[in-house]
C-alpha cells in the first residue's frame, strides 16, 4: 500500500511539474513523454512524396527549428519536443511550416504552438496537407 501511495505521490507531482506556470524552468520535473506536433503529407501523383522537403521557422524572425527530408508513414514533423529552448518556455509561438517540391516552396502552412516547461502542444495548424 505504501508503495502505491509513493508511486501515485510521483506520479502526482511530474505531472503537476508539467503544468507548471514557473517561467525558468529550472526545478520542473518532467514526463517521459517527447511531444511531435505531426502533419499528413499526401500526393496521388507522388505517393513516395520524392523531391518534398520541409522545414519549421518561427515567424517572429524567420529562425530554422527544424528541417526534414525523409519522411515516415508520409508524415512530417511540425515541431517536437527538442525545439523547446529554441521556442522558449510558457508561451504562444507562431511557427511557420514550409513545404517544397523540387526545390521550390509549394505553400506555407502556419500554426500556434503552445509550451510549458516541458512540452509542445498543437493549439491551431492543419494537420493534412495534400500536395496534388
Amino acid at each position: 500500500m505504501k508503495k502505491l501511495l509513493f508511486a501515485c505521490t510521483i506520479l502526482g507531482l511530474s505531472l503537476w511539474s508539467c503544468k507548471s506556470k514557473t517561467t525558468d524552468c529550472k526545478d520542473v520535473m518532467c514526463t517521459e513523454v517527447f511531444a511531435q506536433i505531426m502533419v499528413e503529407l499526401s500526393s496521388s501523383s507522388n505517393p513516395k512524396l520524392e523531391g518534398i522537403t520541409t522545414d519549421s521557422k518561427l515567424k517572429k524572425d524567420g529562425s530554422l527549428l527544424l528541417e526534414q527530408t525523409s519522411f515516415e508513414n508520409n508524415f512530417a514533423v511540425v515541431i517536437d519536443d527538442s525545439q523547446l529552448k529554441k521556442l522558449g518556455y510558457n508561451a504562444n509561438h507562431e511557427v511557420q511550416f514550409n513545404v517544397y517540391l523540387n526545390g521550390k516552396l509549394f505553400g506555407s502552412y502556419d500554426y500556434i504552438i503552445k509550451t510549458d516547461c516541458c512540452h509542445v502542444d498543437l493549439q491551431s495548424g492543419v494537420l493534412k496537407i495534400v500536395l496534388d
